[in-house]
């Protein structure tokens, strides 16, 4: 059997995290878990998703359990999909990472990606008439 790779990106704000997440998901076959898809429904009854009341909410989830959220909500879904390739997109701490490195072992590939400050605030300001959630005004 082969081994499970499960690759961890993080990154900054706009710094391409999603993009190579897509990327690799479509190019090797493999599955892409989003954390924003967790904190979601954990808004207030009505609250609008922004970028700030996610950071909110994953920041107390944070807080709250080191980082172990992903993986407590995530394990599952990880074992039962039946792609070689998982992607999580993405881990804001490092809690995040060693909760899944604590319990997928050697399966886990650490991707951190980064761009210039200048590239990330151009990135930031042409996603932010077509997102999903509200951006904040600027980067």
């Amino acid at each position: 059997m082969t081994q499970r790779i499960i690759v961890v990106v993080s990154g900054p704000v706009a710094g391409g995290k999603s993009v190579l997440a897509r990327s690799l998901a479509e190019r090797f076959d493999g599955v892409r878990m989003s954390t924003r898809d967790l904190l979601m429904p954990r808004l207030g009854p009505g609250e609008a998703p922004s970028r700030q009341s996610l950071q909110r909410v994953g920041a107390a989830l944070d807080e709250e359990t080191g980082g172990r959220w992903v993986v407590d909500q995530l394990s599952r879904k990880i074992y039962d999909a039946p792609q070689q390739l998982v992607i999580v997109d993405s881990a804001r701490v490092a809690g995040q990472i060693e909760g899944l490195r604590q319990a997928f072992g050697r399966e886990i590939r650490h991707v951190h990606v980064t761009a210039s400050r200048e590239t990330c605030a151009a990135r930031y300001e042409a996603r932010r008439s077509r997102a999903e959630v509200q951006e904040a005004d600027s980067y």
